[in-house]
């Protein structure tokens, strides 16, 4: 996933946003796997429109069942990533 960070990225674990730079986001983004060993993600919905695109899934992990939100930008004709959500759900 970090090599398709963007500059920029806005981040949402369990409610807490913050915008951040790639590195910041890499970080919390291992700290967040580091805590929540995966176990698989299915893909639930994803789309594309002109310059942008998106991907919503479900995370299982060894701490329960996490949707992610994950919103793409094109950026020098390559696709980034410019928000990820991570919420923890009930199912």
């Amino acid at each position: 996933m970090n090599g398709y960070l963007g500059d920029k990225v806005e981040l949402i674990l369990e409610n807490r946003s913050t915008n951040v730079d790639r590195r910041t986001a890499e970080s919390r983004m291992n700290a967040f796997f580091s805590g929540n060993k995966v176990g698989s993600f299915t893909v639930n919905h994803q789309g594309k429109r002109d310059e942008s695109g998106f991907v919503i899934g479900t995370l299982t992990t060894a701490n329960g069942n996490f949707r992610v939100n994950c919103f793409f930008r094109k950026v020098n004709n390559k696709y980034v990533i410019h928000q990820i959500r991570i919420d923890k759900t009930d199912e």
